[in-house]
């Protein structure tokens, strides 16, 4: 009986400390609570690691620019490593999400020739403007690129390529209906429009040689960009 009421007596403590306890991912330097703990980190990691890249980038320093307690990047993230693939997963999950309604203003209506028109100049807008407004997640992705993806392998393969495969299914249909080439990839296509604005944009922002006086300038003039690009890998793909 002695032995039953001190397990009950321990049990009903370790329960009491438990909820007295602080939650440890509440928990910032000055010792107060902070739901937002998890998007601070994620925010203060994207930039150091695109500023230093991630070997040289320490939890402590990301600690330390998050303004948050450094044992919360392991109860998060599990260390450095997973906290670089959660920053590369959350972006993912939000291009995909804004890509999924896009696609989804369009389940209504019939393929034709002046729907995939305004589709694919839809589609260029909205991909550009990703970019434009992240432009540090698309630097770490070029960064990830030229090393051979280590990180970013699987994400590309369980997200971007379900995002890349309704891309390429409109020119599909528009191959189909008969106004587009049947003689062009549509992988080919996209992936062209894709990374050679990739390419445009960082030549854009170091403003490397004479030529850069002559294209557009990015951010401003974003529209007139677009429509190039349309002219380029939409209408030049069509008969």
């Amino acid at each position: 009986m002695k032995n039953a009421a001190d397990k009950n007596q321990k049990k009903a403590t370790n329960i009491g400390a438990e909820e007295s306890a602080p939650k440890l991912a509440a928990i910032s330097h000055e010792g107060t609570e902070d739901p937002s703990a998890r998007g601070r980190i994620l925010d203060a990691a994207l930039k150091l690691f695109v500023s230093q890249g991630l070997e040289g980038t320490s939890t402590r320093d990301i600690a330390k620019a998050s303004g948050l307690n450094l044992s919360l990047i392991s109860y998060y993230f599990g260390g450095k490593e997973g906290l670089y693939r959660s920053v590369l997963e959350s972006f993912a999950d939000s291009a995909s999400q804004e890509m999924e309604k896009f696609f989804a203003s369009y389940n209504n209506e019939s393929m034709t020739r002046e729907r995939f028109c305004r589709q694919m100049k839809e589609m260029i807008k909205v991909t550009m403007l990703l970019k434009l407004n992240h432009p540090s997640i698309f630097l770490l992705l070029q960064r990830e690129a030229m090393t051979g993806m280590p990180f970013a392998r699987e994400i590309i393969a369980t997200k971007f390529d379900i995002m890349i495969e309704k891309m390429a299914g409109l020119y599909k249909e528009g191959q189909a209906q008969g106004f587009v080439r049947k003689d062009v990839n549509p992988y080919v296509v996209f992936l062209s429009f894709v990374h050679s604005s990739d390419t445009y944009m960082h030549f854009a922002r170091c403003a490397v040689g004479g030529i850069m006086d002559k294209v557009y300038k990015l951010p401003e003039q974003k529209d007139q960009y677009i429509e190039e690009l349309y002219k380029i890998f939409v209408e030049g793909v069509m008969v």
